[in-house]
């Protein structure tokens, strides 16, 4: 049996939805899982027309081949009819999936090594439950999901209770949204840059003042949502409480103290609410088993605090833990719920997308375009030349197999330096990415040294945790460190990535540590490349030094000058 899951792109008052995304899945597995960004070159593009279409070529099906197409939406109530012309051919092979919710709450249990779990479900709002009179396209003064609880066992999860549910209430994942917009990004895409802002910040200046609450065992919060005013919402609430927010940040002003503080507010306020919540759940359930979906839960800071802070002994993320992750979880209802698949499959790698295997034959073709800024440099041992190249600084692409699932490059869409110098940082975020000074990059560390150097003895293969840095180890590896001593930890296995796994090996030989610093291969503000074309119009228009595809190594010809490496 084969089922695809795809999310829609626009309800059906025309509002446009982000994050879309293609799955397939069988019995065995899932077969491919790709998001629509990845294949529009549009950051959060929504829908599944381009996605769908790459899935089933990928594959070889026929439309007689797929058993089923289940569907999911947002901001609108459940639709129980779709007219798309590219799923004519699936006439009467097409459904719906009950809830926004549960489609997460399925791609991240189903999934999971768990046969019992309590599994969270927060993010900015999914399905109206009820329009209560309202139109819809005003969903935020309806009854809808915002706050989702279920229980996971076997094949089947109930929902056993919600939060921010009623009309206009603005739950953890609404107000996020909302500070991240009033602190000068535009969207929740960017609700990443307020975390990594958060650790900057100080709590002091809006000490004792809670934006959420319990009523009995219900969270409620101080804010009324209006997301079409989302700094008069703000400021309200901080008149109300006498504090003081001062105006809304513009994108091009510069980063003050107070925005730092405002980051570190909302993200403490998030992490208090939802921790107190996760702590009630286990007291009704005694599950020591935790899932987490939906956007928050790409917040590695609450997801760390989470196994710190409660009784939960072990937490399960999905990669696409985000709306990219709804097209895994409309594929599982379908064969889970629908066809009744009894047999489960664990989530073993994120590596879900497409490989392109080419020769050097075929890149020396498609360098050509480039004249001479590109250039193929020969070498016997990839991992050797590399793993070289990082360790005198040199930063290197490095496209290899499948491409990842989700938002997180984790060893296969990425850009690779040397944790050990500060100069890595500096020169990534100037030179190449032309981000914030103050977001993080990523240590990949090779899975049995992990215990050495944090204090986290979990595997943590999707990069969705953030432990400390053992103390002795800080000066170290200062290039994947955040300011508050933290790392946005990935554990890499040479069972899950045997080829990246390898060069961190042949880094620790030279260096003796078993870390390299990673971050996603892609220009500012665009989706990780997916395609060997995008990978090299990639580094033809940056100042990344060298990319590998496969056992090919190419030189950034025009802009370094490598002894190394003569013409």
């Amino acid at each position: 049996m084969l089922v695809v899951g795809v999310n829609l792109g626009s309800t059906w008052f025309g509002k446009r939805l982000r994050d879309g995304g293609s799955c397939v899945a069988s019995s065995k597995g899932i077969l491919i899982a790709l998001s629509e960004e990845r294949v529009t070159k549009e950051k959060s593009a929504g829908g599944f027309d381009k996605s769908f279409e790459i899935c089933h070529s990928a594959l070889g099906l026929n439309p007689k081949d797929i058993d089923l197409v289940v569907y999911s939406s947002c901001c609108e109530l459940v639709r129980q009819r779709i007219e798309l012309s590219n799923l004519e051919l699936y006439s009467g092979r097409t459904r719906p999936i009950p809830s926004h919710h549960l489609s997460h709450a399925l791609s991240a249990f189903l999934v999971s090594p768990f046969e019992e779990a309590i599994i969270i479900v927060i993010d900015s709002g999914g399905n109206i439950l009820n329009a209560n009179g309202q139109e819809e396209s005003e969903w935020w003064k309806c009854s809808r999901e915002q706050h989702s609880y279920y229980i996971g066992r076997g094949t089947e999860c109930h929902l056993i209770d919600r939060d921010f549910c009623d009309p206009f209430e603005a739950g953890v994942g609404e107000l996020y949204r909302a500070f991240t917009k009033f602190l000068g990004w535009k969207s929740s895409v960017y609700s990443g840059k307020t975390m990594a802002l958060s650790t900057y910040g100080s709590g002091d200046r809006f000490k004792g003042v809670d934006l959420f609450y319990f009523d009995g065992d219900r969270l409620k919060s101080k804010i009324t949502n209006n997301p079409l005013q989302p700094f008069e919402m703000i400021q309200n609430f901080a008149f109300n409480n006498k504090i003081y927010f001062g105006k809304n940040r513009n994108a091009n002003e510069p980063i003050e103290n107070i925005h730092m503080d405002i980051a570190h507010y909302i993200q403490k306020q998030a992490e208090l609410a939802i921790i107190q919540k996760v702590r009630l759940l286990y007291r009704k359930t005694r599950i020591k088993n935790l899932c987490i979906a939906g956007g928050v839960g790409l917040n590695c800071i609450i997801n760390t605090k989470l196994l710190e802070q409660t009784e939960i002994e072990n937490i399960f993320i999905q990669p696409a833990a985000g709306d990219q992750g709804q097209c895994l979880g409309n594929a599982l209802y379908g064969l889970f719920n629908i066809l009744n698949l009894k047999d489960r499959f664990p989530m073993n790698t994120a590596y879900l997308g497409l490989s392109y295997s080419v020769s050097k034959k075929e890149v020396e073709m498609k360098i050509q375009k480039h004249g001479k800024s590109l250039k193929i440099i020969e070498t016997d041992d990839i991992l050797e030349t590399v793993a070289q190249l990082i360790s005198q600084g040199k930063l290197v692409g490095w496209f290899q197999g499948k491409s990842e699932f989700g938002p997180r490059a984790l060893g296969n869409r990425s850009i690779l330096a040397d944790p050990r110098f500060i100069e890595s940082k500096n020169k990534l975020n100037k030179l190449v990415k032309d981000r914030e000074f103050f977001l993080p990059f990523a240590p990949s560390i090779l899975e049995e040294c992990a215990e050495q150097y944090f204090d986290f003895n979990y595997s943590s293969p999707f990069m969705l945790f953030a432990p400390n840095v053992k103390f002795h180890r800080i000066r170290e590896i200062p290039a994947v460190i955040h300011c508050d001593g933290t790392g946005r930890l990935q554990t890499v296995s040479i069972r899950d990535n045997p080829a990246f796994y390898s060069l961190i090996k042949k880094f620790y030989e030279k260096t003796g540590v078993p870390i390299l610093l990673n971050t996603s291969l892609n220009p500012k503000d665009s989706p990780i490349c997916e395609t060997v074309d995008d990978a090299l119009n990639f580094i033809a228009n940056s100042e990344l030094d060298y990319l590998t595809i496969g056992d090919v190594l190419v030189k950034n010809n025009s802009k370094i000058e490598d002894a190394s490496f003569p013409d």
